[in-house]
């Protein structure tokens, strides 16, 4: 489970889902701090800058957003030579946003 910000819309279900099911969850720093979602037994912490990493065979990048929270980003998500880019919450529109859905579009790796 990816986690974008602390916002309790997005935060809510995260700890008694990731406890009944033992399920990893990725979140930034800054988010883990002003989250109240309890222990999660499989945390993984990046930050917003932090280079691409992979969750089985799909490549994750995380990208900083302008939002009202913490350490909010979004993802590009990258598997073979196939790229989606979702992006939800932004509290503005930046130049680092085009550039990561022009690069999503043409489905190559950051």
């Amino acid at each position: 489970m990816l986690v974008t910000h602390e916002h309790g819309d997005h935060i809510k279900g995260v700890g008694p889902l990731a406890r009944k099911y033992r399920m990893p969850v990725w979140m930034t720093h800054g988010t883990w701090r002003n989250a109240n979602c309890g222990d999660i037994p499989e945390l993984q912490l990046f930050g917003s800058h932090t280079p691409p990493f992979s969750i089985g065979d799909i490549e994750v990048a995380p990208f900083a957003v302008p939002h009202d929270a913490r350490e909010p980003t979004q993802f590009t998500f990258s598997y073979r030579k196939l790229k989606l880019g979702i992006l939800t919450d932004a509290g503005s529109f930046t130049p680092p946003l085009p550039a990561m859905e022009s690069e999503a579009k043409a489905g190559r790796p950051q």
